[in-house]
């Protein structure tokens, strides 16, 4: 009679950055678009997609080659500099950053406030809000005050207002920071009318004989850049096939656990697998087996199946459940409380340097918007996003900056039982695993 070895599920849903179908090399010049948007588009400029959210943002500001311009590398996860210690998704442009933000899902039907610009503009005025140009004005009563900054936004002597209302408005420049004034630009050494909003710079060339450049934006996108990222493999020209990602992948949800025990035979699960032409493997991982009371990790049996799969030539993705109780609000073993995320991370950090290229993808927790998947309680999307926002992709990030990660999947129609506890032997005490200079 056949073991029951295998609790297989043929899955259809995708690791990370193969979330779902995107438009294969052949139409890399042409967005398709699906809901949520997974989709990417190849700019053979500069060798970068502008891809899912990243794009629906491009595609819906006005002028976006002139006001954004093209992509200049693929989303990562970096710190803010308004607001350090919170991390974000973001994608580089030329003239912009673009940041993704969890926690505004679903307001203003996603357009305005999911993705939104940094604040590139304050960061090149940082330092000159004493000088005065940058000081507050007065309302001069003429309906160019702005009070939200209390500066003035006007046609003259540069028609930098009509610019503004004509390419986005606040949601693409932010609000002005400066008065107009003149300044030297130090690619051309030239002197220009310039004025600063919360994420550009504006120059007028008046002497441009095409008008449509007679205003220009600053690159600042490029500039911070080349400040702060040189060499960073995000920023790297790439190929179509190198930047968009396969359409979707199928895999076997397997337990792998308890290799030996009557119904168990994990090499015959992974051949039986591999004749299949199946060559994913989806394991669920308890933390709370992995972490014992003291803090110590006891990593055993997770090596063997690792290991295991790694040698058969075959690609894992380790799916993360079940907190400590000490890490939950109520005691269960659901998501841990928004004062452990940080605990999470450190499991996750430990976990991601441990196994490195030997694990290709990482999922962070399952079916949580099921109260028996998550200690009773059904998890809401804030909670979720502030968790995966950070500090938890962060510590992947840090360990493994190109290792696909997961956000929490929602549950199907059913879910397969726990697998059983793990064995454990000699533990090994987590250490503290901090950023290194130039990644992530």
């Amino acid at each position: 009679m056949f073991k029951r070895s295998l609790l297989v599920v043929l899955m259809l849903g995708v690791l990370v950055s193969l979330l779902a179908a995107l438009p294969p090399s052949s139409e890399a010049q042409s967005a398709q678009r699906t809901f949520p948007p997974y989709q990417a588009r190849y700019f053979q400029e500069t060798g970068h997609s502008a891809v899912n959210w990243f794009l629906d943002k491009w595609k819906n500001t006005p002028n976006a080659l002139f006001v954004l311009g093209f992509p200049i590398s693929q989303p990562f996860v970096e710190e803010s500099f308004t607001n350090p210690g919170e991390f974000y998704r973001v994608q580089y442009f030329e003239r912009a950053v673009l940041e993704e933000h969890p926690e505004n899902w679903g307001v203003g039907n996603n357009q305005e406030f999911y993705v939104l610009g940094r604040l590139m503009g304050k960061l090149a005025a940082q330092g000159r809000e004493q000088e005065e140009p940058f000081l507050a004005v007065a309302n001069p009563g003429d309906g160019t005050w702005i009070p939200e900054t209390q500066h003035t936004l006007r046609n003259n002597p540069a028609p930098f207002r009509s610019f503004f209302d004509n390419n986005g408005g606040i949601a693409v420049f932010g609000y002005p920071i400066s008065e107009q004034f003149q300044e030297v630009n130090q690619a051309d050494g030239q002197t220009y009318w310039v004025q600063y909003f919360e994420r550009q710079r504006m120059e007028w060339h008046p002497d441009e004989a095409d008008p449509t450049y007679r205003v220009l934006l600053g690159l600042l996108g490029n500039e911070y850049r080349n400040a702060n990222h040189q060499g960073r493999r995000e920023f790297k020209y790439l190929s179509v096939r190198d930047t968009l990602p396969e359409s979707f992948i199928y895999g076997y949800n397997a337990t792998l656990y308890l290799d030996g025990a009557d119904w168990q035979d994990r090499e015959r699960v992974l051949q039986i697998s591999k004749n299949s032409q199946i060559t994913w493997i989806r394991q669920q991982v308890a933390w709370k087996d992995i972490e014992d009371d003291s803090g110590a990790y006891y990593w055993a049996e997770l090596d063997d199946i690792v290991d295991d799969v790694h040698n058969a030539g075959m690609n894992l993705l380790i799916t993360v459940v079940q907190s400590p109780a000490r890490y939950t609000s109520n005691g269960t073993h659901g998501l841990p409380a928004r004062e452990h995320f940080d605990d999470l991370a450190r499991f996750m950090g430990a976990m991601t340097e441990r196994y490195r290229d030997k694990v290709q993808a990482y999922e962070i927790w399952n079916e949580q918007n099921r109260a028996c998947e998550n200690g009773g309680d059904c998890s809401t999307a804030g909670g979720l996003a502030g968790m995966w926002r950070m500090p938890v992709s962060m510590w992947i990030c840090f360990t493994m900056p190109t290792m696909p990660s997961k956000p929490p999947t929602p549950t199907p129609s059913w879910s397969a039982g726990p697998p059983p506890r793990p064995r454990r032997t000699t533990p090994i005490l987590p250490s503290a695993i901090r950023p290194s200079p130039g990644r992530c």
